[in-house]
């Protein structure tokens, strides 16, 4: 879900073409989009009706449902949020936060789904993931933590580093995001909190494990960042 031009269906395609649902990727541009399918969202490279695939990842199923933009078809969005168990919050890396994005948070909030957030197109121009995971946090809340961290911005982005996987390491200009993130996570847990403060080091099994409850419960609402177009991100 998100505003329009967020990158939504490219995104949906990505994912299944990465589990190889599909042996081609389909593409919103060249009209072969597996969720774009019917005649009038081919001729309008726009999304406006719900649609459903699935892919299956390391031996789980996953429902992917490719929600529309537009304010006009946001009854279709409302209808997915409520067959579904988490929201993914497409947010577009040039233009940021929107209008439908805020209404898409607050409609997910309300069908009680877990949340996490895409801040995809992350290969635009004017890309500063920093500030946009800082405007982020002030209008949806301090639970929003960024757990991957983009490797050069705009046309330099080429890759990224997994907070929960990496515990140093990070980009030098993001350090002190990365350092606060890394902190925020810990938070998700009691007992990784209490290990964290003791100076011990945790594992990524450890933040996996308890990841999902704090998912499920609202206490934490991950950031990622990605490029449907780049298939950076996306794995």
């Amino acid at each position: 879900v998100g505003h329009n031009s967020s990158g939504k269906t490219s995104l949906a395609d990505a994912l299944l073409f990465k589990g190889k649902a599909v042996s081609r990727r389909g593409a919103v541009e060249e009209e072969t989009s597996i969720f774009d399918f019917e005649p009038e969202e081919k001729e309008r490279k726009v999304s406006i009706d719900l649609a459903c695939a699935s892919v299956n990842v390391q031996g789980r199923e996953i429902n992917i449902l490719d929600a529309p933009g537009y304010s006009d078809f946001c009854g279709e969005a409302i209808c997915g949020l409520n067959a579904v168990e988490t929201a993914l919050l497409c947010i577009n890396a040039s233009s940021g936060i929107m209008v439908n994005t805020r209404k898409m948070w607050d409609q997910a909030k309300k069908a009680g789904v877990a949340r996490a957030i895409a801040i995809n197109k992350m290969d635009s121009e004017n890309v500063n993931y920093a500030k946009l995971v800082n405007s982020v946090r002030e209008i949806f809340g301090k639970e929003c933590v960024p757990v991957l961290l983009p490797v050069g911005e705009g046309p330099s982005f080429s890759g990224v580093v997994n907070l929960l996987e990496k515990s140093e390491g990070w980009p030098a200009e993001l350090g002190e995001l990365a350092a606060e993130a890394r902190e925020k996570l810990m938070e998700i847990d009691d007992a990784l909190m209490m290990k964290y403060l003791d100076g011990q080091p945790v594992s990524t099994e450890e933040l996996a494990k308890a990841l999902p409850s704090a998912l499920v419960q609202g206490k934490v609402v991950p950031i990622l960042c990605t490029s449907a177009a780049k298939d950076i991100g996306v794995a």
